[in-house]
């Protein structure tokens, strides 16, 4: 299972990212890759608890729907994004591109350091999740973008 937790994981990830420029357009969604680079950085800070989102999680979305994102299923396309993961809502605005993937990588480094009893964030749509759980949906969340821009 592919995680943030693994440095060559991570490696691949930042290459793939090394691929896209700020003029790169989407292959489905709304988002522009400023967006979406900041939209990567706003996700880990989640994870960490750094950007608290409200959980708006119930049994079958904490159960089900996160076994099937983490184990069986890639993220499907147009999953509705949370405001405060939102760059035209409540989400970190895009500034300059590069430092922008400058610190979506230290974020990701950072990250992949904080031990397991860290006291992680809750998500959105899967409630409270461990660090494993977290740096398995890390990958899968970046994974998931990346193909959004053919990366």
């Amino acid at each position: 299972m592919k995680s943030l937790r693994d440095h060559a994981t991570r490696q691949l990830i930042k290459q793939r990212l090394a691929g896209l420029t700020a003029e790169a357009r989407p292959l489905w969604g709304k988002m522009d890759a400023a967006q979406m680079v900041c939209h990567l950085t706003d996700g880990i800070l989640m994870a960490s608890g750094d950007r608290p989102i409200d959980d708006r999680s119930d049994l079958v979305s904490r159960t089900v729907g996160k076994f099937m994102v983490l184990y069986v299923i890639n993220i499907p396309k147009d999953v509705p994004t949370p405001s405060g993961l939102d760059q035209m809502q409540d989400g970190t605005r895009p500034g300059e591109f590069d430092a922008d993937v400058r610190r979506l990588f230290d974020e990701m480094d950072r990250l992949s350091q904080l031990p397991d009893d860290h006291s992680w964030g809750s998500h959105p749509y899967f409630g409270p999740m461990s660090a494993r759980e977290w740096k398995i949906l890390g990958y899968k969340h970046m994974d998931h973008h990346l193909r959004q821009f053919g990366l």
